[in-house]
C-alpha cells in the first residue's frame, strides 16, 4: 500500500518537475516577458515541488 503511494507521488513529482523546468526555461529567456500569471504559477509550481520533495522523502522513510 504505502509503495503504490509512493510510486504515486513520485511520478506527480516528475511530472511537477519537468512543467517548473519549462517554466523556469522561459524565465531565464531574455527574449521572453512573463506573463504575472506565469509568474505566480512558477512561484507555486516551486512551492508545490518542494512539499511534494518532503512528503516523498518522508513516506519513503516509512516504506
Amino acid at each position: 500500500m504505502i509503495n503504490e503511494t509512493l510510486e504515486f507521488y513520485k511520478s506527480k513529482l516528475s511530472r511537477k518537475e519537468a512543467l517548473l523546468s519549462k517554466l523556469q526555461a522561459k524565465e531565464n529567456n531574455l527574449d521572453y516577458e512573463m506573463a504575472p500569471n506565469e509568474t505566480i504559477q512558477l512561484h507555486v509550481l516551486q512551492a508545490e515541488v518542494r512539499m511534494l520533495k518532503e512528503f516523498v522523502e518522508d513516506l519513503g522513510d516509512l516504506a
